[in-house]
């Protein structure tokens, strides 16, 4: 389930975390040859978290040829469902 974060929480995200993000989109649609990308920075879990970044956020960025979109979430879920959603998050941008 998608749920974006609160204003408190992005405002607590690293403004490089969310350059990272949306450069590793477009260089991988750019580097793959694809019409779409999409990319995740964060911490999924168990471990890895700070202060200021809690598990389960996640920077999420998706890069085609009209540019990108980039947005700090927080997922529900175990690690691998955290990354994994990143996936459907993208799917979703293109419908």
């Amino acid at each position: 389930m998608l749920q974006p974060v609160s204003e408190a929480e992005a405002a607590e995200l690293q403004a490089e975390e969310v350059a990272k993000a949306e450069a590793m989109a477009v260089g991988c649609r750019s580097v793959l040859g694809t019409d779409l990308a999409v990319s995740t920075v964060g911490i999924a879990g168990p471990g890895g978290a700070t202060a200021e970044t809690p598990v389960r956020t996640v920077v999420a960025a998706l890069a085609w040829a009209g540019g990108t979109v980039v947005q700090p979430v927080s997922w529900a879920g175990a690690p691998g469902e955290v990354s994994s959603r990143a996936g459907e998050w993208g799917l979703m941008k293109t419908a």
